[in-house]
């Protein structure tokens, strides 16, 4: 199951710090009730494993709003919120989400205009989005906000273009949320949230606008051109990573380090499921 390495150099007074928000060979995934179709079929494709940078899926089951608890998320690497006629999220959830995210596990959120709709708000505030309440009843060809980032390419090829109605809005408020996708009119379509360790984050959100296009059909009629390349190459981007930051010591404790007369290194298994 997942696991989290801190690996830290002491170097005068200043731990470097490398955290690998990575997984263990076999991916451990949840979620709530429905998180069936494409895209866990293509997570659980052996053909696909060396794109995901994994050996192995296991599933944990699903759990009801409100099922989303400590106990249960300390057992996966990966959590979708599926696919839902959502009617009450539980608050509890989001405060245990954010912690799992924190700690290095990866959230993939897929909301629905026609499902979901808004129940969904309190989780995306959370990582700084909200959602913008207006429809797309027409198709509309999405804008690629990254075109050289991680969802629009990757280990599953290039998106070049992506067409999308009756799919979620949103808007960003976070200052570190990455814009994916966007309508014509610049409300966002899709959006990303990396590893942060000096927010203390040290896994991934991946917010998706739809969940036909992208995660149980790929191929259904509310989507054009590229959804399928987008949605596996978002997945393998919230399963994957390292990130690196310093970390300032307390002054007296650094003048302690100096004694080993240089550079002392450990590493730390923080998290092992």
């Amino acid at each position: 199951m997942g696991h989290i390495f801190k690996s830290l150099a002491i170097a005068g007074s200043v731990f470097v710090a490398t955290v690998s928000a990575g997984h263990a060979a076999v991916l451990t995934y949840g979620g709530y009730t429905s998180h069936t179709g494409s895209l866990r079929a293509s997570l659980n494709d052996p053909a696909n494993f060396a794109a995901y940078g994994i050996d192995g899926t296991a599933d944990a089951g699903t759990v009801a709003f409100g099922g989303a608890t400590a106990s249960y998320l300390a057992g996966i690497d990966l959590f979708f919120t599926g696919y839902n006629a959502i009617i009450d999220f539980d608050a509890s959830d989001v405060g245990n989400l954010v912690d799992f995210v924190n700690a290095g596990g990866s959230l993939v959120i897929n909301n629905d205009r026609s499902t979901s709709f808004t129940a969904l708000d309190p989780l995306l505030n959370a990582f700084g989005i909200d959602i913008v309440e207006a429809g797309t009843p027409n198709p509309e060809t999405l804008n690629i906000e990254d075109p050289t980032g991680p969802v629009a390419q990757g280990p599953f090829g290039t998106v070049t273009s992506l067409g999308l109605r009756d799919a979620s809005r949103f808007s960003i408020t976070g200052a570190d949320v990455n814009a994916v996708f966007s309508w014509q009119n610049g409300d966002i379509a899709a959006a990303t949230l990396g590893p942060d360790a000096g927010a203390g984050r040290l896994g991934k959100v991946v917010v998706l606008p739809d969940v036909e296009c992208f995660m149980l059909y790929f191929t259904a009629g509310l989507c054009e051109g590229d959804t399928a390349i987008a949605a596996q190459n978002a997945l393998a981007y919230a399963i994957s990573d390292t990130v690196s930051a310093p970390i300032p010591v307390p002054a007296g404790f650094g003048l302690a380090a100096t004694a080993f007369a240089g550079l002392f290194a450990f590493g730390r298994r923080r998290r092992a499921r």
